[in-house]
């Protein structure tokens, strides 16, 4: 009877003759069981509260996050990469976007530790890296201020190891700077590696900006070559028995591999074949890139409707650098924010800082400094030229460039002319001939890029002033010339 009882739900029973004392102590026992129940119901309820609203919290993050450090420039065709996070927010991020002068940068990144703490440093190194790219500043230069933010804003115990590469628009080198993740792997068509790019540096949000060497190393490529970068996670992937993937079998991979267009699933399933479907303890990430060489600018490829452009005003600005901002600084995002800011010519910042740079690089390279191209005959050359440049540019205690701009409205559109003159000793310009068509060189191109941008370009002086006129028209947006 008792056992009946019990079995259809009864917590205690009695028995006869009641005892007093031993009925008070049930009833206590059960008024505690009751307060138990009703204290743990309480706290079910608030836990299903507090993970609701942690959940839409985490939704809200996660678009914001979205839509600050976006994955747009990853979509490209010569671009692939694998995300594999352990949690909602991850240390490991990806950027990737191009410049004004069309060189691709990317970012791959690792911030110690996992979830919402390790991605609260994504959001600056997203912003900078988006902001300064667009408005063409160089790597070293994001690199810095990437470091000074993060240096601002992290505790001790969050700082960023991450890789930074530069793809030029010709596709022939890239620069590299590895600050904490493994080697960057250059590798062939047919899965050779090239090169490897080992860390040299300290990761980003642990030492003062002054004490950083921020400049990226030049690996020379060829069109068709693949760039491999990677998280810590891809090597550290463990399977059931503890074991860790490895570089070994990481490297066994590129070994067997005849084709670089299935390295990247080899690699896939190699971790998936060796973790066994084990629980990962890191994010693992990979990106690679195709060296292809990229569209040249020209106003034809811009989609303006004009709606976002002021009416045309007429005004004028100049600037001159001495020396001493000539070692320090790059003036050419300044410029390009001037620009591009007081005739709202945002959409035209591709040919505009194309127009910039190759005017601006000239008066400094050659005015200046007094470089000869015809050292970057070759690739052994390209690299000298460089380390000349930085030399004599580290050493520069004299000389100035002068730029000058003077706005005319038009029927439709405008015109800017744009003139760039330099202290140096000039050139023979007469005898130059610059075309883009069947160049091959290191070199030789500028000129001719301009002429396909500007209407006129037109040198006087003993060659060390260049005057072009840059027409922009909302409705057709073609060069008039």
């Amino acid at each position: 009877m008792l056992a009946k009882c019990v079995a259809a739900g009864g917590d205690d029973f009695l028995v006869k003759p009641y005892n007093r004392v031993i009925l008070g102590a049930k009833l206590d026992s059960w008024r505690r069981t009751a307060e138990m129940h009703a204290t743990m119901r309480s706290q079910r309820d608030q836990i299903r509260y507090h993970e609701g609203r942690l959940r839409h919290e985490h939704e809200v993050a996660k678009r914001i996050f979205e839509k600050v450090v976006p994955q747009d420039g990853l979509s490209a065709d010569n671009i692939r990469f694998s995300l594999s996070p352990v949690s909602v927010f991850n240390g490991d991020m990806l950027l990737a976007s191009r410049t004004p002068t069309g060189s691709l940068y990317a970012m791959l990144g690792d911030f110690t530790g996992h979830g919402l703490p390790a991605a609260v440093g994504a959001i600056p190194t997203g912003d900078v890296f988006y902001s300064m790219t667009h408005k063409g500043f160089s790597l070293a230069a994001i690199i810095a201020e990437t470091n000074r933010k993060l240096r601002a804003i992290l505790p001790i115990e969050v700082f960023l190891a991450a890789c930074y590469i530069e793809l030029p628009p010709a596709a022939d080198h890239i620069m590299v700077w590895n600050a904490g993740v493994p080697d960057v792997i250059i590798y062939s068509g047919n899965g050779q590696i090239r090169h490897r790019a080992a860390s040299k540096s300290i990761p980003l949000g642990v030492t003062d900006t002054a004490r950083l060497d921020c400049r990226p190393e030049r690996y020379d490529i060829k069109i068709g070559d693949h760039i491999f970068m990677y998280s810590d996670g891809v090597v550290e992937a463990q399977n059931p028995d503890g074991e860790l993937f490895g570089d070994d079998r990481l490297l066994a991979v590129f070994d067997s591999n005849t084709s670089s267009s299935k390295l990247f699933e080899e690699i896939e399933e190699a971790i998936a074949t060796f973790v066994c479907g084990e629980e990962q303890m890191d994010d693992t990430t990979m990106l690679v890139i195709e060296a292809q060489p990229a569209p040249v600018p020209t106003l034809d490829a811009i989609d303006i409707d004009g709606s976002g452009l002021r009416e045309a005003m007429t005004w004028r600005a100049s600037v001159t650098f001495e020396a001493s901002a000539l070692r320090r600084c790059d003036p050419l995002p300044v410029l390009m924010h001037m620009v591009t800011e007081i005739q709202s010519l945002e959409g035209y910042r591709e040919p505009l800082y194309t127009v910039l740079a190759e005017l601006f690089n000239n008066a400094l390279d050659h005015g200046i400094l007094g470089l000869k191209s015809v050292v970057k005959d070759t690739t052994e050359g390209f690299v000298q030229y460089y380390q000349q440049r930085r030399e004599k540019l580290d050493s520069l205690a004299q000389g100035q460039i002068h730029i000058s701009f003077d706005h005319t409205p038009l029927s439709n559109g405008g015109c800017i002319k744009i003139r760039v003159q330099d202290s140096g000793e000039g050139f023979d310009y007469a005898t130059l001939h610059g075309s883009l068509d069947n160049n091959l060189a290191h070199h030789g191109r500028g000129l001719g890029l301009v002429r396909s941008i500007c209407r006129s370009v037109t040198y006087s002086g003993n060659g060390n002033t260049v005057d072009v006129e840059f027409v922009w028209n909302p409705v057709s947006c073609v060069v008039e010339g």
